[in-house]
């Protein structure tokens, strides 16, 4: 029987936190570029319809370096979040006791 640790856990929601990011980052693109396109003269014209068109669109003219273009620093930036939102205050309370670190 395995042992729960606070270890595990972490490692467990730092991989799924980066699973999720993979799996969203090309919808995340997808919305972008469709909340930029306007009207307006001079700006980025009206050429997408909807999300899965937006999608289509940029597999096909794009391939998937369409889809991450932009993915490192989001990776960047989402896990540094991660590391100071969740694991600072864990690492940094004064409860050490109650989550069986060695």
């Amino acid at each position: 029987m395995t042992s729960f640790s606070a270890q595990n856990m972490l490692q467990g929601l730092w991989i799924g936190h980066n699973i999720g990011a993979l799996l969203s980052y090309p919808l995340l693109t997808a919305m972008r570029r469709l909340q930029c396109q306007t009207e307006l003269a001079g700006m980025i014209p009206l050429r997408y319809g909807s999300v899965t068109h937006c999608l289509k669109l940029m597999m096909n003219e794009e391939g998937i370096k369409g889809l991450y273009r932009g993915f490192a620093m989001h990776w960047i930036i989402t896990n540094w979040t991660f590391s100071v939102g969740l694991l600072g205050p864990i690492y940094f309370s004064k409860n050490f006791y109650l989550l069986n670190i060695d």
